[in-house]
């Protein structure tokens, strides 16, 4: 009798094993299309919605001189000779001569760099390369090289440049009201759209 009760236990606990697999691989698999929803609803096929870009316009279209003149309004400092290079590969290339003390004076030299300048000549020249970016309405300079009488400035000298550069673009932009969103480039121009 003890094996009669045994061989029924082990027959119950291969029905309940079995069950409990196939109600996994229903679960893993899913359940088929022709099967309704527990409360007895037709299923309903939904469709994401898809995510439009907001449709951009093109806005102004700004050439090196403008850039420069841009820069030479709000940088400052007052840069003699500005040069200025748009290139497709989405940089901007500058190059300019200023006054050691104007530097001095714009707070752009500071620790020990501000002791260093005072080893310069009365006019340095300052170039670099920066990449530019549209992001959230503004424009977004990174650095990518920028010197000083031809030796590499140090870092936080150069974010500060490149900040006084990107501000002083920015201002001239928020005076066109012009919240860049993206920028096409090309050799000599940057398109920007809003």
């Amino acid at each position: 009798m003890g094996e009669e009760k045994s061989a029924r236990y082990t027959i119950i606990l291969g029905v309940c094993l079995l069950l409990c697999l196939l109600m996994l691989g229903r679960m893993l698999v899913g359940r088929s299309e022709s099967e309704a929803p527990p409360d007895g609803t037709e299923p309903v096929e939904t469709v994401p919605e898809e995510q439009q870009e907001p449709q951009l316009s093109l806005v102004m279209t700004m050439s090196e001189s403008d850039l420069a003149n841009f820069l030479l309004q709000y940088l400052p400092f007052t840069p003699r000779g500005l040069a200025v290079s748009i290139g497709a590969d989405e940089t901007a290339s500058m190059s300019m001569s200023v006054d050691r003390a104007e530097l001095e004076e714009s707070g752009l030299l500071t620790g020990h760099f501000r002791a260093a300048a005072q080893l310069l000549p009365e006019r340095c020249s300052l170039a670099g390369e920066w990449g530019v970016r549209a992001e959230q309405g503004r424009l977004r300079f990174t650095c990518l090289s920028a010197q000083l009488n031809d030796a590499d400035l140090p870092q936080t000298a150069a974010e500060l440049v490149t900040g006084a550069m990107a501000n002083a673009l920015n201002r001239k932009l928020e005076e066109l009201n012009v919240a860049p969103q993206r920028l096409a480039w090309s050799d000599g121009e940057i398109e920007i759209y809003a």
